[in-house]
């Protein structure tokens, strides 16, 4: 009788054990259960630190975990896609880039570049930008003047990388004026700023959160804005239809910020990160400091994010090859 009695609490406790156990586990595999960091392949200061930077403290709140923001500087952010893609594919490391950023890399860095953008998991998009040239106040009064030296002498334009996005739309300026630059890569926008206000460039080709705070103060002086049609970001600063381009000549690509995940994501823990960012976008404070920058919101869930990759692939590709053949 003794015997029966400890073999049943000794089958209790056990049981207890393995119920304490099962809890233990079932926690761990909560997701996210520790930090997620996320890969930033600009240095702070440009457009994509400031944009990532700006949210990060929301998507946290919303996951329930710490969010990190890591600046992995390199090869125009090549180094950063390079590492999202062969990590872990559980939802710890992300990745924050221009969509067209990506597309560009992917094709003119073949060698280097060993990412796959279609492969990648679309999470959800932020925000969309255009591109802006700005000068230094004492160099040029408009664009029309630094076009007119642009045809005596070729004038020093920063980029934020080689065959970056930036890039590209320098080559679209050079395309539309018929003019050739010096085109110098900074590793982002941050120290192409820089360098622009130490005069050692000319213009800076730049995203437009990247030098809206320097336009402001009246650092930097804004001289055309790449974009259909005015914005409300720089409603004052003219676009290329001002200027009598053809406006068939400018089909202009918009800067799009988003979030992606390695290939392979889990399906549940994608979801789980794309509600957290759906949130984050929509929540009232970073509404209103995304409206105090005047930056589009342009929110996108992973289905329509990967859409417009579909859709505007083909149209980068034709812009590339522009670019290609301009060097």
């Amino acid at each position: 009788m003794k015997f029966k009695k400890v073999f049943a609490a000794s089958v209790c406790v056990f049981f207890l054990v393995c119920g304490m156990l099962g809890v233990t586990e079932g926690k761990e595999d909560a997701f996210p259960a520790k930090p997620v960091t996320i890969l930033c392949g600009y240095s702070a200061g440009g457009s994509t630190d400031i944009q990532i930077r700006t949210i990060a403290p929301y998507i946290q709140k919303y996951l329930g975990r710490p969010v990190v923001v890591e600046n992995f500087v390199g090869a125009g952010s090549i180094l950063a896609c390079n590492k999202a893609f062969a990590a872990e594919p559980d939802g710890y490391t992300l990745l924050v880039s221009c969509l067209q950023q990506l597309i560009t890399g992917e094709y003119f860095r073949d060698t280097t570049a060993r990412y796959r953008t279609r492969e990648m998991t679309f999470l959800y998009n932020l925000v969309r930008e255009s591109p802006i040239l700005v000068t230094h106040p004492d160099l040029y009064p408009s664009f029309k003047e630094f076009i007119e030296a642009a045809k005596t002498k070729r004038l020093k334009v920063g980029v934020s990388g080689k065959w970056e996005m930036t890039h590209l739309y320098v080559a679209l300026l050079e395309h539309l004026s018929k003019v050739k630059f010096n085109v110098i890569p900074f590793e982002g926008g941050g120290p192409g700023m820089t360098s622009l206000m130490g005069k050692h460039i000319d213009a800076l080709m730049t995203i437009g959160s990247t030098a809206y705070n320097m336009v402001r103060s009246g650092q930097v002086r804004p001289l055309l804005v790449e974009a259909t049609s005015r914005t409300a970001q720089y409603p004052q600063v003219p676009v290329p239809a001002d200027l009598g381009y053809d406006p068939k000549e400018t089909q202009i690509v918009l800067y799009t910020t988003g979030i992606y995940g390695p290939p392979k994501m889990a399906p549940e823990r994608a979801k789980i990160l794309e509600t957290a960012l759906a949130k984050a976008v929509k929540d009232p404070e970073y509404m209103e400091k995304i409206k105090k920058m005047n930056i589009d919101l342009y929110p996108q869930s992973a289905e329509q994010f990967r859409r417009t990759y579909e859709q505007e692939y083909p149209v980068i590709i034709k812009f590339a090859e522009i670019l290609k053949k301009a060097q």
